[in-house]
C-alpha cells in the first residue's frame, strides 16, 4: 500500500561541504517540509543525527546561497538520512 505524505513548501536542498564526506540539510528545513514543526521531527525521529553549524559552515552555506536559514543564531546540520530520504521522496 503506496501513500503519499503532505508536505509544506519547497524540498529541502542537500549539500556537501568540500572538506567533508557527509550530505546535509538544514534541520528546520526538512522539518517544515514534512510539517514537524518546532523540533516535531527530531522527536519523531530521535535517532537522526545531528550537529550544530560552525562559523565556517555558516560562511560557506551563504557563498553557496543558502541564506534564507543561515541567518538564525542556531542552526542545526542533519546528517543525510536513510529515514527523512525514504519520507522526502515518498512525498513527491
Amino acid at each position: 500500500m503506496s501513500y503519499k505524505i503532505s508536505t509544506y513548501g519547497e524540498k529541502p536542498l542537500v549539500f556537501k561541504f568540500e572538506d567533508d564526506d557527509e550530505y546535509f540539510m538544514i534541520g528546520s528545513e526538512a522539518g517544515n517540509y514534512l510539517k514537524l514543526f518546532r523540533g516535531a521531527l527530531y522527536k519523531k525521529y530521535p535517532g537522526l543525527q545531528r550537529r550544530t553549524l560552525t562559523n565556517e559552515e555558516r560562511r560557506k552555506l551563504v557563498e553557496m546561497g543558502h541564506s534564507q536559514h543561515v541567518a538564525a543564531s542556531s542552526i542545526t546540520l542533519l546528517v543525510r538520512n536513510l529515514i527523512i530520504i525514504k519520507k522526502l521522496s515518498q512525498a513527491i
